[in-house]
Order: C-alpha cells, then structure tokens, then sequence
C-alpha cells in the first residue's frame, strides 16, 4: 500500500491481493489464469475497461 500511495494522487488505485494472501480464501483452482480472470471480473464489475497493471513483492 506504501508503493500506492505514491501514484493515488495522480491515479486511481486498486489493490487486490493474490489467492491466498493477507487473509484472502485458497480456491481450488489458485492458478496464474485462474487469478488473470478474477482480476478480469473485478474491472468488468468496477466498469473499468482500461488499466496498468503493476506488480510488487
């Protein structure tokens, strides 16, 4: 969230952790596609048809 909060001011931010981090559920299927299509529904539901993707570790 620290990373966020440098780009917040000029972008709106999302942060959705992977299957399995911080506390959220392991599906059965936890797979990279599996998680590339939750991310998917996520924009779809938020009517976002446009994003940057930006990963950290």
């Amino acid at each position: 969230m620290a990373f966020a909060e440098a780009l917040a001011d000029r972008f709106h931010v999302i942060a959705m952790s992977r299957f399995g981090y911080l506390r959220t559920p392991l599906p059965l299927d936890a797979s990279a596609s599996a998680q590339a299509d939750a991310y998917a529904c996520l924009l779809d539901a938020l009517n976002i048809r446009q994003a940057a993707i930006i990963g950290d570790s």
